[in-house]
């Protein structure tokens, strides 16, 4: 029996156990989607794999630079002059835009305040010289809201967001009496879906899904109900917003993981697999082959 590796290989047995010891693990047997790229998903799928499971990693989207990269070279340039009072990083991806308009390892902020969604964020960040001093409990524009502190009406709050990133932050900031600048700092396209998965979506083995983004979610609910495949069984969302977006595009959420590292992610997966398909057993995995990168020319930055 195989299993896939992060980059769609299908490896020789999951590490930890014989594949015929059951052990009560949701994971355990089944195949499972991560929308992230292999070098974000490693630690996933090492630890599924060391759960007995089969992972699939792939964003179902690639990325591209902005529609304006003059607008963002621009905000940049703003945000080192110190025009600005308040950095939001919503992705690690943001942050590598952010480097690149500022053509140096490091970001020159001009005393703004730096606050990031998430701890992966906030460590790339860091990384490229910023000061981060708002992480929320929460790694979500949610949370990242309810964190806010009080006070502060009127300053300047830079967003550099996707092209597809909804306007929640936008809003809630401005209910607060700031005023948000959006810019885009990247782009975003649907890509297909690598071998591995179609091959996991034609044979009927995958059995459960995580899905980062609300676009991610779109893109899976467009390759499965859009084209009258089986939807996926068990859907895990990365916080509520995220959530929502999945159930509006008609995919079922069994769970929502409430932070976006590897452990939270497999444990939420395994117990929403536990709960949807008690009593189902795993189905035999398929022993085909499937090469080694997914998307080899699809560039492999951070997203939160």
């Amino acid at each position: 029996m195989t299993g896939a590796t992060p980059g769609g290989e299908l490896a020789d047995e999951p590490d930890g156990r014989p594949d015929d010891e059951p052990t009560g693990d949701g994971v355990w047997g089944r195949t499972v989607l991560l929308t992230r790229d292999a070098e974000r998903g490693r630690a996933f799928a090492t630890q599924v794999r060391a759960r007995g499971g089969y992972p699939l990693l792939d964003p179902l989207q690639t990325y591209g630079p902005p529609a304006s990269p003059q607008a963002l070279a621009v905000a940049v340039a703003r945000l080192a002059a110190g025009e600005l009072d308040w950095l939001v990083l919503t992705s690690a991806r943001a942050v590598d835009a952010l480097v690149e308009a500022a053509g140096s390892a490091s970001v020159d902020v001009g005393g703004a305040r730096v606050a990031a969604v998430g701890a992966a964020t906030a460590a790339r960040a860091t990384a490229a010289g910023m000061a981060v001093e708002l992480v929320p409990e929460r790694a979500s524009a949610a949370g990242l809201l309810a964190a806010w502190p009080v006070g502060g009406e009127g300053e300047r709050v830079l967003l550099p967001l996707s092209a597809l990133a909804p306007d929640t932050l936008v809003a809630g900031l401005s209910a607060f009496g700031l005023v948000p600048e959006r810019v885009e700092a990247y782009s975003v396209q649907p890509q297909e879906p690598c071998v591995a998965l179609e091959a996991a979506l034609a044979s009927g083995p995958l059995l459960g899904a995580v899905v980062t983004s609300g676009s991610t979610a779109r893109r899976l609910a467009d390759i499965t109900l859009g084209r009258d495949r089986a939807p996926v069984p068990v859907v895990v969302a990365i916080g509520d917003t995220t959530a929502q977006h999945a159930r509006d595009a008609g995919l079922t959420v069994a769970a929502v993981a409430p932070q976006p590292d590897a452990f939270t992610l497999v444990m939420t997966l395994a117990d929403a697999l536990d709960e949807v398909l008690e009593g189902i057993p795993a189905p035999a995995h398929p022993d085909t082959a499937h090469p080694d990168t997914a998307h080899p020319d699809t560039p492999s930055p951070e997203a939160s």
